[in-house]
């Protein structure tokens, strides 16, 4: 993938995002060829600078020369006075040095790369075309939600069916708020009953899904294939050209396996943190030395 064009998170509507959220200052840090979109903020009363907290970043290259993220990392702690540098990236090409302390995350993102001029349909494995043809002759129609109080309810139902904590109806409104028409609820019904919805942000040639959430009883008509193909489908005809299908972790094979037969492909994250107290700097060396070790890296 060339970094060089990838639009990413880096919109203003999203920073500005991050900015309200969480009371960020927000910089661009420039170095040797590669501007890293920053966040200053406190969170558990320690003060942060790195990449926008909850998401990752991606890098814009200038240069085709190594970055050294492990020196960046340092510069930043010695310009911000913070307690703490955090860095979670998307991105990182293989010339760059990034160890010991930016490892490999526990997630992976998944990416569909559409090369112009071919139907979005000839990058799908033929097991997926097959289940989209069938969703699409389920009868489901989409809708784009003004209100979310339908999409609220499918969020709250499928969270607590995986068992996590849900957001409250706070969280995606500002989403709405600041974020604006780059920020899409796709909702699909059957009849007027709802089935399922996909949540995510165009930036430019770039869209995010943040959302796939259905009810269980639309699973054998393929609802999930039937909102990939039209999220996917509208996105290309608004001129997105990577699909960043959303960070999911990389031991959940059977969703890695959905995505994958979309044509997308994964893309690492790697996360690390640096602290000002050295004891607790050397503690986060140590346990990044010990991951390494046990993904046979080092």
């Amino acid at each position: 993938m060339d970094y060089k064009n990838f639009l990413g998170l880096n919109s203003s509507e999203y920073t500005n995002y991050i900015k309200k959220k969480f009371n960020a200052e927000l910089v661009d840090f420039k170095i040797n060829g590669v501007t890293l979109p920053l966040a200053v903020y406190v969170s558990e009363g320690k003060k942060i600078a790195g990449t926008f907290p909850k998401s990752y970043v991606t890098p814009y290259y200038d240069s085709d020369d190594s970055i050294n993220f492990t020196k960046i990392m340092t510069l930043v702690l010695a310009k911000y006075p913070v307690d703490e540098v955090r860095f979670r990236i998307l991105g990182l090409r293989k010339q760059d040095l990034y160890a010991p302390w930016l490892i490999e995350d526990v997630v992976s993102t998944s990416i569909l790369e559409i090369e112009d001029g071919k139907p979005v349909e000839e990058f799908f494995k033929s097991e997926t075309r097959t289940a989209v043809r069938k969703s699409l002759k389920q009868g489901f129609s989409i809708v784009f939600a003004d209100s979310l109080s339908d999409f609220y309810k499918l969020y709250v139902d499928n969270m607590q069916r995986f068992g996590t904590k849900p957001r409250n109806l706070d969280h995606f409104n500002m989403m709405k708020k600041y974020i604006g028409k780059k920020l899409h609820f796709m909702l699909c019904y059957l009849d007027k009953e709802l089935a399922g919805s996909n949540a995510f942000y165009i930036n430019g040639n770039y869209l995010l899904m943040f959302h796939n959430l259905s009810y269980q009883k639309f699973w054998p008509m393929r609802v999930n294939n039937y909102l990939f193909y039209q999220m996917v489908d509208f996105g290309y005809t608004h001129g997105v050209k990577f699909f960043d299908f959303g960070p999911g972790m990389k031991s959940d094979t059977t969703h890695s396996r959905f995505k994958e037969n979309y044509g997308a492909k994964e893309y690492k994250i790697y996360t690390g943190r640096l602290y000002r107290n050295p004891i607790f700097s050397y503690r986060e060396l140590l346990i990044n030395n010990l991951k390494l070790w046990r993904q046979n890296l080092i």
